[in-house]
């Protein structure tokens, strides 16, 4: 009896996997169209661009609103068709913001997707894992890609940067770690390196010039210059004659 009912349940067991491996087959991802899919997600693109906007933050009925200025990193997907979609996952240290994902519905008339991050003081480690929504293909992975947003410069707003807005301590953004303890020391060094360099080419523009403009006067007259030295040689040459004559 007991050899019967082991016999049952080797039986049925390989039933049960033989319809397993036949749902897994049904299920697999054809090599063709996984072949498609990856070729459409390689159109896929993601890119960021910088802006600010004025943002209300206090509305009086008698003084009317208060707006801040406020910075934005507006990260861009292109390309992404309905037949996969895309999840972002936002890394860095510091950062809590939940992954997201976007489909086709989100693309705007530009054919973009644009995710709005507030700018902060530290790097953000951007992973975007294209997948497909498509067939017996959902679900399966297409490609991955990896973007980071540098930091927000909060010295860029200074009046210390004002005038050296491309100085690698005074640019918006950066992937650069300021230390506040030096970086007033290195504007201010590098503002005095750059007033002497302005000095020394003004100097050098000078002595030029005056080289030019004694060129120029020379170059003004320098037909009088050769008739003067012409009829010179004439005189002397007449000298000589009348002296080799009278010898």
């Amino acid at each position: 009896m007991k050899k019967k009912i082991i016999i049952l349940l080797i039986i049925l067991a390989a039933f049960l996997f033989v319809g397993k491996v036949k749902a897994e087959e049904t299920n697999t991802c054809p090599s063709t169209l996984l072949t498609e899919l990856r070729s459409e997600a390689a159109n896929v693109k993601v890119t960021y661009v910088t802006g600010e906007e004025m943002v209300t933050i206090d509305e009086d009925p008698e003084l009317g609103a208060s707006k801040l200025r406020k910075h934005y990193v507006y990260i861009k997907i292109f390309n992404l068709n309905n037949k996969m979609a895309v999840r972002v996952t936002p890394k860095g240290d510091g950062i809590t913001a939940d992954e997201k994902v976007f489909t086709s519905n989100q693309v705007d008339a530009d054919g973009v997707i644009t995710l709005k991050q507030e700018a902060i003081s530290a790097n953000v480690e951007y992973q975007f894992t294209v997948y497909s929504v498509y067939g017996a293909c959902s679900g399966t992975t297409l490609r991955t890609m990896k973007l980071t947003v540098p930091k927000f410069n909060m010295y860029s707003e200074l009046d210390i940067c004002s005038d050296v807005p491309d100085y690698y301590l005074c640019l918006q953004y950066t992937n650069y770690n300021i230390d506040s303890s030096t970086v007033y020391d290195k504007i201010n060094e590098y503002k005095a390196t750059l007033a002497k360099e302005n000095v020394d080419e003004e100097n050098k523009n000078g002595t030029n010039n005056a080289v030019s403009k004694a060129m120029s006067g020379i170059s003004k007259y320098k037909y009088l210059i050769v008739g003067l030295i012409v009829a010179v040689g004439v005189v002397i040459t007449v000298i000589i004659v009348k002296g080799k004559k009278r010898a």
